[in-house]
């Protein structure tokens, strides 16, 4: 099976979400449901993207990124379920944004908890933040 983009270029569907086509979306996943979209089918699947390797510094780096740049683009009611350990609910019931990237706020558990690794421009584009370019 060839591995699935981490970044979304479309806005998640949830109800209530403003559409924003000038950001791109990360850690959003494709439902553990067998109801599924046809939008969302084509999301990743977190498992794809597990690096117990993943150099410490560089995640550490990018969880930290994530706790300090917490700019809400929308909220909604429900919570949602881990795609790996079926933790519920996970994560608050936000989507945050910095302008360039958005993301849910559970996405850091799935980091932090189960090493899922971010594409290099990520965290590229953290990196220039943090020099502030």
């Amino acid at each position: 099976m060839a591995r699935v983009e981490m970044v979304v270029e479309d806005h998640p569907e949830w109800p209530g979400a403003e559409p924003r086509d000038d950001l791109l979306f990360i850690g959003y996943w494709r439902p553990a449901t067998k109801r599924i979209s046809k939008k969302m089918r084509y999301y990743p699947d977190p498992r794809e993207h597990v690096d117990p390797n993943w150099e410490p510094t560089e995640k550490a780096l990018v969880l930290q990124y994530l706790r300090d740049n917490q700019k809400v683009l929308y909220s909604w009611s429900g919570s949602s379920t881990c795609r790996i350990c079926k933790l519920r609910p996970c994560g608050e019931r936000f989507c945050y944004e910095d302008g360039v990237y958005g993301w849910p706020a559970g996405f850091a558990h799935y980091i932090e908890e189960h090493d899922v690794r971010v594409p290099y421009a990520f965290v590229e584009h953290i990196m220039l933040r943090a020099r502030g370019l």
